[in-house]
């Protein structure tokens, strides 16, 4: 069986994209957005380093008004 993807971003690119959406439950996002808040670390172990979390948050073409970053859209 293959579904078919209702983002016409990711459909155009064959149906995968990183963009294409979340698709967990809102425990596991929680704990991943704990991760993002705690610099890399969650229940005491390190899933990334600082410096990747810095890289993820950083708006790298803010100033052609391109909001998209790595990991996560810069709201700002």
């Amino acid at each position: 069986m293959q579904g078919y993807v209702h983002d016409q971003g990711a459909a155009m690119q064959g149906g995968v994209g990183g963009h294409a959406g979340l698709f967990s439950n809102a425990n596991d996002v929680a704990k991943l957005m704990q991760v993002y808040l705690n610099s890399g670390n969650y229940g005491g172990k390190r899933f990334f380093k600082s410096s990747t979390i810095s890289s993820f948050n950083t708006c790298y073409y803010c100033e052609e008004d391109v909001r998209r970053g790595v990991g996560l859209i810069n709201p700002n």
